[in-house]
């Protein structure tokens, strides 16, 4: 065992927040409705959930991030904490697309999956599991038309209850109940740990973020 063995796993994309650290058997993981308090509370669970583990600083030999599609406060809170952590102790960093980390525990199944994250303002933004990197944006009524238009079978992810209502009432797609629908940091801990120990990434690549509204980034 080597004083660099553990991945660190941040999710900040919304208000749905996400820590979790594994060294590739052992998983700690927390998952917490973080809402606009990310800046204040992510840094002070991250040092607890290392405490927990009794792992330091120094025992990190890589940070994964979730890198959107999310919203601009959420993103930076978690891309600002894993640059620094990778400059500071030069471990490399790796950026795991939001809607991957949604639909990853279910990839396997028949037919097409949807991976949805809040937008703010009853919006949704969401992409396909064959068009992760092309997210789209929009009202309750524009996911259902793409979810038909699509022949998806199942919808993941941040859908407030009524709306999960409709989804399943106005389409024949599945929508499992909200534990098994939400995505987890310990998902990104893994997916961040295969691609570093296998060297599936480029380490002179700094993720970007994808915003779901460009606007945002003004706010």
């Amino acid at each position: 065992m080597t004083d660099a063995q553990w991945l660190l796993a941040l999710d900040t994309s919304t208000d749905w927040a996400g820590i979790a650290l594994t060294d590739g058997e052992v998983l700690a993981e927390l998952n917490w409705t973080a809402g606009r308090r990310q800046t204040t509370q992510v840094m002070p669970e991250v040092e607890r959930l290392l405490g927990t583990v009794n792992v330091t600083a120094a025992q990190l030999g890589a940070v994964a991030v979730a890198t959107g599609p999310g919203s601009f406060s959420g993103l930076r809170v978690g891309l600002a904490i894993a640059n620094g952590l990778s400059i500071a102790t030069g471990i490399p960093l790796l950026g795991v697309s939001t809607i991957e980390l949604t639909i990853h525990a279910w990839r396997d199944l028949p037919g097409m999956a949807i991976g949805v994250v809040k937008a703010g303002r009853s919006r949704y933004g969401w992409a396909s599991a064959d068009a992760i990197d092309e997210p789209l944006t929009g009202t309750i009524g524009e996911l259902i038309e793409f979810v038909r238009v699509h022949d998806a079978s199942i919808v993941l992810g941040e859908l407030s209850e009524e709306d999960v209502i409709r989804v399943r009432e106005l389409t024949d797609v599945i929508v499992p109940p909200t534990p098994d629908r939400l995505r987890r940091a310990g998902t990104l801990a893994r997916i961040g740990w295969e691609r570093w120990r296998s060297g599936g990434f480029d380490p002179r690549t700094i993720p970007d973020p994808v915003y779901l509204h460009r606007t945002e980034q003004h706010s």
